[in-house]
Formats: structure tokens, sequence, C-alpha cells
């Protein structure tokens, strides 16, 4: 079940843009960026959406590395 209505998502592992950094892992899904577009976030404030994609993905955040958001 998701818990926002989305219009767009895309998750782009950027790991490899990483190599030789903290956190870096040589199999990848280190790091990530997504990219989502849903009207629920589009009414709040950058901070508080970052945080509602944060409490959603809170497990998988827990396996990476790092997370940007990029909210349309």
């Amino acid at each position: 079940t998701c818990a926002l209505p989305i219009y767009l998502l895309e998750v782009i592992d950027e790991s490899y843009l990483h190599q030789g950094h903290i956190g870096y892992h040589k199999n990848g899904e280190t790091h990530f960026k997504i990219i989502i577009s849903s009207p629920d976030l589009q009414q709040l404030k950058k901070i508080d959406a970052h945080r509602k994609i944060n409490k959603i993905l809170q497990e998988e955040i827990n396996s990476i590395h790092a997370l940007s958001l990029e909210i349309k």
C-alpha cells in the first residue's frame, strides 16, 4: 500500500558517483536519488515533504548511506 498518490517516481542509484567516499560499497546501492511528484507533497514545505518521505522509507533508509530527494 502506498502512503501517497504518486504521479511520477524515479529511483536512481547514484552510488557510482561516490566511489572512494565514506559509505560507498563496491556492490553499489548506497547512494540514491528519488524524483517524486505527488499532490500531497506539493502542499507541504520542503522540509516537511522530506520528513514525510523519510518516514515512509524509514526501514529502507536504515540500510543505505545517502538519499537525495527532488520533489516536483
